[in-house]
């Protein structure tokens, strides 16, 4: 062969090695656009999770506020309830003793009374025994 058959086949060998290696790349140049695509699309989508995310802890964080100010509440009125209560009681322990009270005036007085006209009846018969005295 002569040295121009050589090189011409040389070159038509380099020729098929340059178009594969071109192809190569082209190819390997579309699996790296694809995998440019995932991760923009990837990374999208984290940034929706992450904003997701960020929705849920600040609604977390407004229902615990919502949840410590209702059990606020909650203990406010039954602190308010058993202060009502305890009023209630001694108003009603009040009451009774009032009650107490005028019973034992109004015994008393029953007893002023009743004594009032034991003396008036023991009066009445000594002025009886003595009219009756006479009379013997």
């Amino acid at each position: 062969m002569s040295s121009s058959t050589t090189t011409a086949l040389e070159l038509e060998d380099a020729e098929g090695t340059v178009t594969m290696l071109q192809e190569k790349l082209v190819g390997l140049d579309e699996k790296e656009n694809e995998n440019v695509k995932k991760v923009e699309d990837n990374k999208k989508a984290l940034e929706e999770l992450f904003r997701e995310r960020g929705e849920i802890i600040k609604e977390r964080e407004e229902t615990i506020q919502q949840l410590k100010d209702a059990f606020s509440k909650k203990e406010k009125l039954m602190l308010k309830l058993a202060e009502e209560r305890e009023r209630e009681l001694k108003e009603e322990k009040k009451e009774m003793e009032e009650q107490k009270k005028r019973d034992k005036e109004e015994m008393l007085k029953l007893v002023e009374e009743e004594k009032k006209e034991l003396k008036e009846n023991k009066r009445v018969w000594e002025g009886k025994g003595k009219k009756f005295s006479a009379l013997l």
